[in-house]
């Protein structure tokens, strides 16, 4: 069974006072996930480190959404995005990167958290589960997919680098946590803070026509 791809729009070759999601991060240099917490009193993001055999979430996958992110220096990320399914927003400018972003729930916690994506390298990944979502008939039936890692990271070439994606696979099928309810946060208030933030993202250079993309550093 085939489908449209809805990551054709990439480049080949803020909040409104809502709650603030905390983000779960994939490297896709060290094959390591992270965990943000940001605490609002001190205005002060940290990192955690989540193994990968131990990372077992439920993506809202009927609520992803793909578009544009841009991240200037000392100020918080703005999104244009679009549900899947519904026409990408046209990128603003050259500045602004191609992006995808989900709302998904960590098995243990009762938070939801965001992961919001601008690596080309990391589109399979994400790419598997929605595909393995739409040809499900429990999407059908309204349940959410539960996605784990399979053994070790796929290795991606760029150029004469290396990188490394998760290879997701869906697990299991669940009604709609609580944590989950609809109207979804994406889209409201999934901005994160400016402050105490990085700016993690280098431009890998464009090699044996391989694709130019954003990679995250840790």
């Amino acid at each position: 069974m085939s489908y449209d791809d809805p990551f054709d729009y990439m480049p080949k070759g803020g909040g409104n006072g809502a709650r603030i999601l905390d983000r779960v991060e994939f490297s896709v240099q060290s094959e390591k996930i992270f965990l943000t917490h940001y605490d609002k009193a001190t205005k002060v993001t940290t990192k955690s480190r989540l193994k990968s055999g131990d990372f077992e979430a439920v993506f809202d996958m009927p609520n992803i959404e793909l578009g544009w992110r841009i991240f200037p220096p000392g100020n918080p990320p703005s999104y244009a995005m679009a549900k899947w399914g519904q026409p990408t927003p046209s990128q603003p400018n050259k500045e602004w990167k191609a992006a995808q972003r989900v709302v998904v729930l960590i098995s243990g916690e009762e938070e939801a958290r965001q992961l919001v994506n601008e690596s080309a390298t990391f589109v399979p990944s994400l790419k598997a589960v929605m595909f393995a979502y739409k040809a499900a008939p429990e999407a059908k039936a309204g349940k959410l997919p539960v996605v784990k890692i399979k053994g070790d990271w796929l290795e991606a070439k760029a150029g004469e680098k290396t990188f490394y994606r998760p290879d997701f696979v869906i697990t299991g099928w669940v009604d709609r946590p609580a944590a989950l309810a609809e109207p979804n946060m994406v889209g409201i208030s999934t901005s994160e803070p400016a402050e105490n933030e990085d700016i993690p993202f280098e431009v890998p250079p464009k090699a044996n026509g391989a694709v130019r993309q954003m990679e995250t550093e840790f």
